[in-house]
C-alpha cells in the first residue's frame, strides 16, 4: 500500500514539474533569430545606400535643371539678340530701298530706259491678259500697233512670264502703275536736246547756258572701274603680304641652317681640341718619366717628330703638371745642352740613342689654340 503511494506522488510530482516547465516556457520571450537579425542588417545597410544615391541624384538633377535654365537663357538672349539684327538689316533694307527710289534719277540713261520699255511691255501684257482691248492697250502704253498685237495674242489666254520672277523695281512699278519715270526722262533728253541745238535766226548761241543746262540734266554714271581697281589693289596688296611672309620664312630658314652649322662645326672644333688635348696629355706624361737626377724632360729622336704648336702645348701642359720648378740659370737658359750619349756595344748592331736636354719657353694656350 505504501509502495503504490510512492509512486502516485513520484508522478504528481513530475506532472507538476512538466506543467511549470510548460508555463515557464510560454511566459519567456521569444528568442531572436539570427538570420533574421543578419537579414535586417542587410536591410538597412542597403537602405542606406540607396538613401546616399538618391541624395547624389537630386543634387545632380538640380545641378543639371540650373545647368539648362543658364543655357536656355542664353539661347532666349542670342535668339533676341538675332532678332534685333534682323530688325536691323529690315530697316536699312527699306531706307537703301527708299534711298533707291529716292536718287533713282542717277541711273544711266540707258538702264532707265531699258527698264521702261521693259514696264512698257510688261503692262501691256497685263492689259492684254485682264481683256482690254487693242485700242485701250494703245492709250495706256505707248508702243507700236504690231508689237501691240502680237502682245495681245500672245498674252490673251495666260501671261508667258511668271510675275514672282519679275525683279523688285518691275514689281514695285507694275503694281503702282507707275511710268512717270520714262515721261522724266524722255523730258529731260528732248530739253537737252533742245538747249544743244543752235538757235534759229542767226543769234549768238549761249554757250554757257547750254553747259549748265546739258550738266544738270546729265547724270552720273556709277564709275564701275573705282570698284575693280580696288579690288586689284586689295588683291595685288595680299599677293605682296604673301611674297614678304614666303621671304620672311626663307630667311628664318636660312638663319636656322646657319645656327645648326655654326653649331655643327664648333662641336667640331671642341672634339678635335679635346682629342688634341688628351694625346698631348698623353704624351707629357710618357714625358714626364724620370730620365735623370735633373728631373728635366727627355725627348726621344727616334719617335716621330711632330708640329711645334704640339711641341709648345706639351711644353705649357709640362710646366703645369711640374711643381715648383727650380729657376734655371741664364747661362743654361741661353744655351742648348746635350746629354751624354748611351751607346751599346758596337757587335750588337743596334743604333745609338740620343737623348738631348730641351728646355721649352712658356707660351700662352689661348694665343696658341687661336
Amino acid at each position: 500500500m505504501s509502495a503504490w503511494i510512492i509512486i502516485q506522488i513520484l508522478v504528481n510530482l513530475t506532472f507538476i514539474g512538466a506543467v511549470v516547465v510548460m508555463w515557464t516556457r510560454l511566459k519567456r520571450p521569444p528568442q531572436d533569430d539570427p538570420r533574421l537579425s543578419r537579414g535586417l542588417q542587410l536591410l538597412q545597410s542597403k537602405i542606406s545606400v540607396l538613401e546616399d544615391l538618391s541624395d547624389r541624384t537630386e543634387v545632380q538633377v538640380k545641378q543639371l535643371t540650373t545647368l539648362l535654365e543658364q543655357k536656355c537663357q542664353q539661347i532666349q538672349r542670342k535668339i533676341e539678340e538675332a532678332e534685333g539684327q534682323v530688325h536691323k538689316i529690315e530697316k536699312s533694307m527699306s531706307k537703301s530701298l527708299e534711298v533707291a527710289e529716292i536718287f533713282q534719277d542717277k541711273i544711266p540713261h540707258e538702264e532707265i530706259i531699258e527698264r521702261q520699255s521693259t514696264l512698257k511691255y510688261i503692262k501691256a501684257a497685263e492689259l492684254a491678259h485682264a481683256g482690254a482691248s487693242i485700242e485701250e492697250i494703245m492709250e495706256e502704253v505707248d508702243l507700236p500697233r504690231g508689237e501691240i498685237e502680237f502682245i495681245a495674242k500672245v498674252n490673251r489666254d495666260e501671261l508667258m512670264f511668271d510675275k514672282e520672277m519679275l525683279p523688285q523695281w518691275a514689281k514695285a512699278n507694275a503694281e503702282t502703275g507707275d511710268l512717270g519715270l520714262a515721261s522724266t526722262v524722255d523730258f529731260n533728253l528732248e530739253n537737252k536736246e533742245m538747249i544743244e541745238q543752235e538757235p534759229v535766226g542767226g543769234g549768238v548761241p549761249s554757250t554757257g547756258v547750254s553747259q549748265d543746262f546739258s550738266t544738270s540734266f546729265s547724270s552720273n554714271s556709277r564709275d564701275l572701274m573705282s570698284l575693280e581697281n580696288l579690288g586689284e589693289q586689295f588683291r595685288q596688296a595680299c599677293r605682296d603680304f604673301e611674297d614678304k611672309q614666303k621671304q620672311l620664312d626663307d630667311e628664318e630658314m636660312r638663319i636656322k641652317r646657319g645656327a645648326t652649322q655654326a653649331v655643327q662645326t664648333a662641336q667640331k672644333i671642341t672634339s678635335k681640341i679635346v682629342d688634341s688635348a688628351e694625346s698631348l696629355i698623353q704624351d707629357v706624361r710618357s714625358m714626364s718619366a724620370p730620365a735623370s737626377h735633373d728631373d728635366i724632360p727627355v725627348i726621344d729622336l727616334d719617335r716621330p717628330t711632330r708640329t711645334d704648336t704640339q711641341i709648345k702645348v706639351a711644353a705649357q701642359v709640362q710646366m703645369e703638371f711640374t711643381p715648383n720648378p727650380a729657376p734655371a740659370r741664364p747661362e743654361a737658359a741661353k744655351k742648348q745642352t746635350v746629354s751624354a750619349a748611351t751607346t751599346n756595344s758596337a757587335g750588337s748592331g743596334q743604333a745609338e740613342k740620343i737623348v738631348r736636354r730641351v728646355t721649352f719657353p712658356r707660351i700662352d694656350m689661348k694665343e696658341t689654340l687661336r
